[in-house]
């Protein structure tokens, strides 16, 4: 572990750094030794690799040329950029989950603001709730109730659960429940409005998702249907015509 902490303090800048927290945060990855941990597993792939090719080619040298080389330096730097282009990938798949709970999970919090609990209290049934049924988003949202208790700015717990996330509808809630905070609105009016917003917003999704169904289906369809088809019609006539030429 202190060598990864060594790659983060000397070979990385420090715009770099901060755009591998956000990714590693996006893919829910919150420990205090992650980015270390991070650069660690990605240095050392790639220090394998160049010990495996170093004894591939001197265990036979004769296999040494231009070709194998650069053959060798792309399987080196892929399995550096695999380990990143995974983390990515963990936080599409954690996003599109926490998207797709979100709609659930701000019903919720109207129950509870029209029920009288207050925005912390019900950030904190809700995580709970959720805790079985989407853990991604509770793992925020409790992360959110730890950060209002110790933040002097609450409207920064929001924030940060907007930047660490990067759902759209995380964001909305966020901006709005701190305009609700600063301008005295109602909670409970205020999350109704966002709930129904993405709910709409998740018709208008599936119905686009329905629409691109035909074109989708279009060339499986004349690959598996309409060529076979047409070699079910065209092939007695073909069989014939070979016949009788021969």
């Amino acid at each position: 572990m202190k060598i990864g902490t060594v790659f983060e303090s000397k070979l990385i800048s420090e715009k770099d750094h901060h755009q591998l927290k956000t990714l590693l945060l996006r893919a829910g990855f919150f420990e205090r030794h992650a980015l270390a941990l991070f650069l660690l597993t990605k240095f050392g792939l790639i220090l394998v690799g160049i010990a495996l090719v170093g004894a591939v080619f001197l265990l036979n040298p004769e296999q040494l040329s231009a070709k194998s080389m650069l053959i060798a330096l792309a399987v080196i730097f892929g399995l550096g950029i695999v380990v990143e282009k995974w983390v990515e990938w963990q936080g599409e798949q954690r996003q599109a989950t926490i998207s797709r709970c979100c709609p659930d999970m701000m019903d919720m919090m109207v129950i509870c603001a029209e029920a009288g609990a207050g925005l912390d209290v019900s950030l904190d049934k809700v995580a709970k709730k959720l805790d079985t049924i989407c853990p991604e988003l509770a793992q925020e949202l409790h992360l959110v109730v730890d950060e209002l208790k110790v933040l002097p700015d609450r409207s920064q717990a929001f924030r940060n659960l907007a930047n660490r996330t990067l759902v759209e509808e995380l964001k909305i809630m966020a901006t709005t429940l701190n305009q609700a905070m600063n301008y005295g609105s109602s909670i409970a009016k205020t999350l109704r409005i966002v709930a129904a917003d993405t709910r709409q917003k998740r018709l208008l999704t599936m119905e686009e998702m329905a629409a691109k169904v035909p074109a989708k289906m279009g060339v499986p369809l004349i690959v598996l249907v309409l060529f076979p088809t047409l070699m079910l019609i065209a092939a007695p006539a073909l069989i014939g015509l070979i016949a009788s030429l021969s």
